[in-house]
């Protein structure tokens, strides 16, 4: 769905800035980014085709989710599911939703991270 992709794309480039956030910290960078000069990065890298392959990989990892995580990410991004909506469509406490989802996001981070090695 366009709302779906539009939370996947949020979430995508969340992942994105944080990843660059942690490189920069290790190096011991300056934390203060450039937003404009960091907004502009992202958009060269929307225009060429290559978010929309990430885009597919991100899928493809989604795929190979155990069925309980994929419920979790799909209920949390792209139906925007609270944390207590969440917990009850998963029949656990808030705080298992979100130790799920967290385990989910964790697993979709590597299944990504595999395809840039």
């Amino acid at each position: 769905t366009e709302q779906g992709d539009a939370a996947t794309f949020a979430w995508l480039r969340l992942a994105a800035r944080n990843r660059w956030l942690t490189r920069r910290r290790k190096r011991k960078e300056a934390l203060l980014p450039d937003l404009a000069e960091l907004d502009r990065a992202w958009d060269a890298l929307s225009g060429d085709g290559l978010l929309a392959t990430r885009l597919e990989r991100l899928e493809a990892c989604k795929q190979e989710l155990p069925e309980r995580a994929a419920l979790a990410i799909a209920l949390r991004y792209e139906n925007n599911a609270s944390s207590d909506a969440l917990a009850k469509a998963l029949e656990t406490s808030p705080d298992g939703a979100r130790s799920l989802l967290k385990r989910a996001r964790a697993l979709l981070r590597e299944c990504m991270e595999k395809y840039h090695e």
